[in-house]
């Protein structure tokens, strides 16, 4: 039994629960929508007829895009599970609600109305949430295997839902089944107090930096992005007329079914029957159809299927409106739409920049459907109510606008080859992304060329896209490959290999085990242990060998079995190997290269195996100072454990140069949970600004309000450069996490800051700069006006960095660079932006520093900003000699010393047993000169 369901549906060891708690979950809501939906529509359709439905559609997407921004705002920083919960008891709600009254015999048009917006609403809220919560408690390779199997749940639910509604309604009558809809959300809740926990554990999972191939910056008006690629416009406008047609094709199969059937239960029973029958075509097509289609002939062409059979039932319906044609029109629209169109619409986004995909398919998925919706109402009024065309002309309007949506398909096609070959050749398209699966013909010849090639980079990259893709078209490609120049190609082609059964090449396998090549090496083992029929038998055999390197290589597979394979476990103790060799190890004196080595493997092998009795291990190696690669092996692997006990030792290691890029993308795979322990450091005065610097940058990693808040509390502090990695930590966040909530009005205040610190200090320029100084003044005099106007150029870095957080990043980099380039007029439209964003209060501090030109001009316009007499030269010195910027103060003393200002002379005594080396040095050097 576990063979079949790996094999067909690629559950694993761990994941059954979860995925079989998700797959009922989503069952019993779609039940509920699937008894909703015939309810709503038959007693909107008997009480009103289908003349109303044009209303109801412009009402469903007025409301749904103001729930939308509601929502958005709402549930910013709030975790999904409280999300559903609230939405789930709320509904009951309603359904308890909108139950008492049509069982008391209300029938009003605004319970109607409210009942059919409300039940479109809950399900699009319902499936959305749905599929939050699943990215939520899956990482993205699980995604990519257990999301069809949760589709499938929503199908089953559909099948299940339809069938009881035409079964129960004739004897518990169309009101009453509302309460078995309310029944079914109440057992989803049940289930999520069983997701609850999984899901809160990997809330806010970071995510370690990658590079998006795109450019830097980005605009964050998802119109703006959708409209500056033609791929994505032409995306939009192909969803736009499919929604506008759908719900075309839905009114005229409503209102001839509705004048074909009078009474409310048989119409509800009616609708059940086939929303049942069209969920088992759907999933009948999605099974046996898509696939093979998208795979024969691309995502282009099963774009097709949807408007060529919507326009043989809107023909059907033109010649002869009766119910078997609108049956057959909602055939089209029902067996289509959830299978092979998805799948195809889906596939059009892989080129698509993950950054970009995020926020651009958010507004079609939102506002371009709703708004397409509201049109379809609106040409509905105008059809029906103003030019009284019958449903039957009604089809001339949808004839129409799928011709319009042939021609789109067409151009989006050429589009789309077009996209992917530049998607991978800029590396745009995410790896990690959860949706991908990249079986499209088109995109699979484009794929095997590449493979084919001699370009190693875009190879490689290829291989990472097609590592949980399977395709008997990949065989030849993958041979070839098992034989390239690249060992690190090679590995990958041997890892992918494996799961091909008809792929045999324990030949290069055997060849490789004794090659140079390290990576290669561990694939080589890993490939012939799998082919074996004793994985283990054959395992133990390399750990047995005479080459060490070989020993090291089966260790790290035999880490990669033991998390998930307990049958492993029992017949492979990856303890006594570890013990053992490093006992043998001990004993033959091997203190070098060998030792080394073995112990770089088993940092990974740690890693891998996620066994706590290891840990201790991992710890000691941090000690190994006199090995910098096992030091290094590891700070990356403990990221791997998430132990609370190893964190101390990578902390300590944002020291360390060569590893402190490392032991950050350790620490930020912690998680939320490690927030509070990093908190605890940045407020250690003993800290180094070096730790705490990389401690935000860490926070940036991970995304959630959690961080937000430490990062935010951060912002005032004392050294400018704290303060400018906590500011350039926030503007990685709202890039990488557009939904988290940043304070936005101590953003103004801490803007407001940063101007008044700037203003300061170039009124200490202006007044240090009138000094009149010999030759020797004045060569120390321009090394400090030098280091002053560096901390100028930085602090406005940090204020358009924090006008970027309230008036958006890509308008305020742009100003900045105008406000930074030598053309005057250049210069003068990025203050004439700024004088129409910016409020009054800032306008008034932040406009003379824009606006002033250089040296003392701009001192002088800066002055009259501030209230209050210049300044004299030693309470400039002063100031300065205080300042937290330790290379200003160096600066500072060494003006004072060649200046011989005696006034100074305890301070500079002083400022010999300062923490900070510049300082302490300086201070040593100048101060005979004042003695």
């Amino acid at each position: 039994m576990q063979k079949l369901h790996f094999k067909i549906f690629d559950i694993r060891k761990g994941e059954e629960l979860p995925a079989a708690t998700m797959f009922l979950y989503m069952f019993f809501i779609i039940a509920a929508l699937m008894i909703l939906k015939p309810v709503s529509n038959s007693l909107f359709l008997v009480n009103f007829r289908a003349e109303k439905l044009p209303y109801a559609f412009v009402l469903v997407a007025f409301l749904a895009a103001a729930l939308s921004f509601f929502r958005s705002r709402l549930d910013r920083g709030t975790r999904i599970q409280h999300q559903i919960l609230s939405t789930s008891v709320l509904s009951i709600l309603f359904m308890v609600f909108f139950w008492v009254l049509l069982t008391r015999g209300y029938r009003g048009i605004p319970l109607l109305f409210g009942l059919y917006v409300w039940v479109s609403l809950f399900g699009v809220i319902s499936s959305t949430q749905f599929w939050l919560l699943a990215n939520t408690l899956f990482n993205a390779r699980e995604a990519k295997r257990l999301f069809g199997f949760l589709g499938a749940g929503a199908i089953a639910g559909g099948i299940f839902g339809g069938y009881l509604t035409n079964f129960l309604t004739p004897r518990l009558e169309t009101e009453n089944m509302i309460l078995i809809a309310a029944g079914f959300v109440a057992l989803s809740i049940v289930l999520l107090l069983f997701i609850w926990p999984g899901a809160s554990r990997k809330q806010h999972a970071p995510e370690t930096a990658r590079p998006s191939g795109g450019p830097p910056r980005r605009a964050d008006n998802p119109v703006q992005l959708i409209f500056a690629s033609r791929h994505l416009t032409l995306i939009a406008g192909l969803i736009w007329v499919g929604v506008c047609v759908g719900n075309l094709a839905d009114y005229q199969f409503n209102a001839i079914a509705s004048k074909s059937i009078k009474d409310a239960d048989t119409l509800t029973a009616f609708f059940g029957f086939w929303m049942s029958n069209l969920n088992i075509l759907s999933l009948l097509i999605q099974l046996f159809l898509t696939n093979r289609i998208i795979k024969s002939y691309g995502a282009g062409t099963s774009l097709y299927f949807l408007p060529l059979g919507l326009l043989v039932g809107t023909l059907a319906v033109m010649v002869n409106p009766v119910l078997w044609t609108a049956i057959l029109i909602k055939i089209s629209d029902g067996a289509f739409k959830h299978s092979i169109n998805r799948s195809g619409t889906e596939l059009l986004f892989i080129p698509v920049p993950a950054d970009i995909k995020i926020r651009a398919k958010a507004f079609i998925d939102v506002v371009v459907k709703n708004l397409a919706t509201g049109f379809a109402g609106l040409f509905l009024l105008l059809l029906t109510s103003v030019l009284h065309f019958s449903e039957a002309r009604v089809g001339f309007l949808n004839a129409a606008l799928i011709a319009l949506w042939f021609y789109l398909i067409v151009r989006v096609r050429r589009e789309y080859v077009k996209s992917f070959r530049t998607a991978i050749y800029k590396r745009h398209i995410d790896v990690q992304e959860q949706s991908l699966n990249i079986e499209d013909a088109s995109v699979l010849d484009n794929m095997t060329r590449i493979l084919d090639g001699d370009n190693e980079r875009q190879i490689s990259y290829v291989l990472q896209l097609l590592e949980d893709v399977r395709h008997p078209a990949l065989v030849p490609a993958l041979k070839k490959l098992a034989g390239h120049p690249s060992g690190e190609i090679r590995a990958t082609a041997m890892r992918l290999a494996l799961s091909y059964d008809d792929l045999d090449l324990t030949a290069e396998a055997k060849k490789y085990v004794s090659g140079r090549h390290p990576e290669l090496r561990v694939e080589a083992v890993a490939y012939l242990c799998g082919r074996a029929q004793n994985s283990a038998e054959e395992l133990e055999l390399f750990l047995d060998s005479e080459d060490p390197e070989v020993q090291n290589a089966a260790l790290i597979c035999a880490a990669r079995e033991w998390k998930d394979n307990p049958p492993f476990r029992e017949s492979v103790d990856i303890h006594a190997i570890i013990e053992n060799r490093y006992r043998a190890l001990t004993a033959a004196g091997s203190g070098g290269g060998d030792m080394r080595s073995f112990l770089v493997y088993v940092a990974r092998a740690i890693g891998y195996a996620g066994d706590q009795r290891l840990y201790p291990h991992l710890a000691a190696m941090f000690n190994q100072a006199r090995y910098p690669e096992v030091v290094k092996a590891a700070v990356i692997n403990a990221g791997e454990t998430g132990h609370d006990e190893l964190v101390p030792f990578l902390v300590r290691h944002l020291k360390t140069p060569d590893v402190r890029r490392y032991a950050m993308e350790s620490l930020a795979r912690y998680g939320e949970r490690i927030i509070d322990t990093l908190e605890e450091y940045l407020k250690r005065p003993a800290e180094t600004i070096r730790t705490r610097y990389s401690i935000l940058k860490i926070l940036a990693a991970i995304g959630s309000r959690k961080s937000v808040a430490v990062i935010e509390a951060n912002l005032d502090q004392e050294q400018p450069w704290l303060r400018y990695a906590a500011i350039k930590a926030l503007n990685k966040l709202r890039v990488k996490y557009p939904g988290l909530k940043i304070n936005e009005s101590m953003i103004r205040e801490r803007v407001a800051a940063e101007a008044r610190e700037y203003l300061e200090t170039a009124s200490l320029m202006f007044d240090l700069s009138e000094t009149e100084r010999d030759r020797t003044g004045r060569k120390a005099l321009r090394l400090l006006l030098q280091a002053l106007d560096e901390k100028l150029e930085l602090n406005l870095e940090r204020i358009f960095r924090l006008l970027g957080l309230n008036y958006g990043a890509k308008d305020m980099y742009d100003t900045y660079l105008g406000i930074r380039s030598k053309k005057p007029d250049l210069r003068a439209n990025a203050v004439e932006f700024l004088d129409n964003v910016l409020d009054n209060e800032l306008k008034r501090i932040i406009i003379p520093i824009v606006e002033s030109g250089p040296d003392a001009a701009r001192f002088r316009k800066v002055r009259a900003v501030l209230p209050g007499p210049s300044e004299t030269e030693q309470n400039s010195l002063e100031l300065l000699f205080e300042s937290p910027d330790p290379w200003i103060r160096a600066c500072t003393i060494y003006y004072i010393a060649t200046t011989h200002c005696t006034e100074f002379k305890d301070k500079m005594a002083a400022v010999q047993r300062d923490e900070n080396p510049w300082i302490r040095e300086t201070a040593r050097f100048c101060f005979a000169s004042l003695s």
